[in-house]
């Protein structure tokens, strides 16, 4: 038997719009983090809901791709605060592009699963603690402007019950 924690925690539900121009105003934009470890496997989902009057721009690295290929997320050991090594594959890439981001319109949400157990070196019967700074952009043509939304940090358990 499979034991395994669901959590989800919502992360700053007034976040500032990055990009300019929004007259001192705040725009909603949430993010969800969720993790299950049910069936031997840590699947992450990533939820981002803009209920702003503008189009936000998510990476693709985590919104839309099937494998991550770099250290995209902090997951530390939860009783030692031991950092999990990353073990999956390292891409050199040169600097971000509009190319690189998923527009997300006002009034819309996108979510994404991806399987990160190959990717980490989670060892069986553990609690991890996993936390990600989910970025977007405000204006696709500014990708030095990303803004940071801090999502809390999720605890979950993965591997089989003793």
């Amino acid at each position: 038997m499979i034991q395994s924690m669901m959590a989800v925690l919502l992360a700053l539900p007034l976040v500032a719009y990055a990009g300019g121009g929004m007259n001192g105003g705040m725009n909603s934009i949430k993010q969800q983090l969720q993790v299950d470890a049910n069936g031997g496997k840590v699947v992450v989902k990533l939820t981002l809901d803009n209920a702003s009057g503008k189009p936000v721009y998510v990476p693709k690295a985590v919104y839309a791709d099937k494998q991550i290929f770099r250290r995209e997320f902090a997951i530390t050991d939860a009783a030692t605060g031991a950092e999990v090594d990353y073990t999956g594959p390292m891409v050199k890439r040169g600097p971000f592009t509009k190319d690189d981001f998923i527009a997300v319109k006002p009034g819309h949400k996108i979510s994404h699963a991806i399987d990160i157990t190959r990717s980490y070196d989670f060892k069986p019967r553990h609690t991890y603690k996993l936390s990600y700074t989910g970025g977007y952009l405000g204006d696709a043509s500014k990708v030095e402007a990303v803004s940071a939304a801090v999502v809390p940090a999720v605890t979950f358990t993965f591997g089989p019950a003793r």
